[in-house]
């Protein structure tokens, strides 16, 4: 049952998707992922050492920090509560805390993004990823699975998709 639903997954994703899987999806603003208003910015201190106005400057860290397994970094980048959903709109979200983030994080990268139907992990869909300049002039961005907003007149990573395998692989 699993597979199938898997399988109606990746089909509907690959249906609807209007852009090439590498490219940034830029979605208007919706009530299932967190507002600007309802997140808490970490201290001065973090947001110094990750300042980015710019979304591609940011991304460039956010992946080099994630291909370099650098999970001190990779938090500092973070908002945190950090939230989650499962694969669909109906799944609660679910935060974590900066303890906890490492375990969701680096999971979540090691689950089928569902962008295809070779398995291709989130972390391979970081790889390829490449955001345009021209979708950075707003606050909300998203990279596959993974939201990313301006708070604060700086890029945070703020949300991730799970599937349902990842959710039962968790701790919490």
């Amino acid at each position: 049952m699993r597979v199938c639903i898997s399988i109606l997954i990746a089909f509907s994703s690959i249906v609807s998707c209007q852009e090439s899987q590498k490219t940034v999806e830029v979605r208007p603003e919706q009530n299932n992922t967190p507002n600007a208003q309802d997140v808490n910015v970490d201290s001065n201190e973090t947001k110094k050492q990750v300042s980015t106005k710019s979304f591609s400057e940011f991304w460039s860290r956010f992946r080099t920090a994630v291909l370099n397994s650098d999970t001190t970094a990779v938090t500092a980048m973070t908002e945190f509560p950090f939230r989650t959903r499962g694969p669909l709109d109906d799944y609660p979200i679910v935060e974590y805390n900066k303890e906890q983030f490492p375990v969701v994080f680096w999971k979540f990268l090691k689950q089928w993004s569902g962008l295809d139907l070779e398995g291709t992990t989130e972390l391979e869909e970081i790889k390829k990823a490449t955001p345009k300049e021209s979708a950075t002039n707003i606050d909300y961005i998203n990279v596959a699975d993974l939201e990313f907003r301006k708070i604060n007149d700086e890029w945070r990573f703020t949300f991730i998709y799970l599937n349902e395998e990842t959710i039962e692989e968790l701790p919490y």
